[in-house]
């Protein structure tokens, strides 16, 4: 009976084994197809990194005059949804 129930208790850390192992794989394929998709648009970097860099201080300044209803108008209109 002993020797029976091993067997079970093996068999069942064999399989959490190969069902964890079979969700990182998962995990690890998902995780790199999303990181092939991933692109910088094509053009000037430098001219993207002023670009994004006026934009933060256009959200600065207007956060800093507006408090927070100037932190609010940067977010989505379907925001709070």
């Amino acid at each position: 009976m002993q020797g029976e129930r091993q067997r079970k208790e093996t068999g069942r850390t064999r399989g959490r084994t190969r069902r964890r192992a079979r969700l990182a794989a998962t995990l690890a394929a998902l995780l790199a197809g999303a990181a092939c998709g991933t692109r910088m648009p094509a053009g000037d970097d430098a001219a993207i990194a002023s670009q994004l860099m006026q934009a933060d201080r256009d959200f600065a300044r207007d956060t800093a005059k507006r408090g927070i209803d100037g932190w609010v108008g940067a977010l989505a209109p379907d925001a709070a949804r």
